[in-house]
């Protein structure tokens, strides 16, 4: 549940989450409004402007609301986490085919 982010910071993190989730109390819903919000009010861009000397992350939420998935899943996880909602960002492979005979695992996504 850390979040980095000194107290202007984190004032500017709570406005954008209450923009997103209204007055919702229920963490699943505010979780799907969280992602609605993302969904619907910020961009997806690889072109990614200059945050100088802020906080890239809160700066893509805040201000560029414009940018790669890595930046969304950031975003998601600091809502969920000023809410007091456990999250983390995973990425990586899971599963895949094992072929037995030359023992090796085919991943196909």
């Amino acid at each position: 549940l850390q979040i980095p982010y000194d107290p202007a910071e984190m004032a500017e993190l709570r406005r954008f989450v209450r923009t997103a989730i209204g007055q919702e109390k229920d963490p699943a819903l505010m979780a799907r409004a969280m992602e609605r919000y993302l969904q619907t009010k910020l961009s997806y861009s690889l072109e990614l402007p200059q945050a100088g000397g802020a906080d890239p992350l809160l700066h893509f939420m805040t201000k560029a609301q414009s940018g790669h998935c890595e930046y969304f899943a950031g975003a998601m996880v600091m809502m969920l986490r000023s809410e007091g909602i456990p999250a983390r960002v995973v990425t990586g492979y899971v599963g895949g085919e094992y072929n037995s005979e030359s023992r090796y695992f085919t991943v196909r996504q």
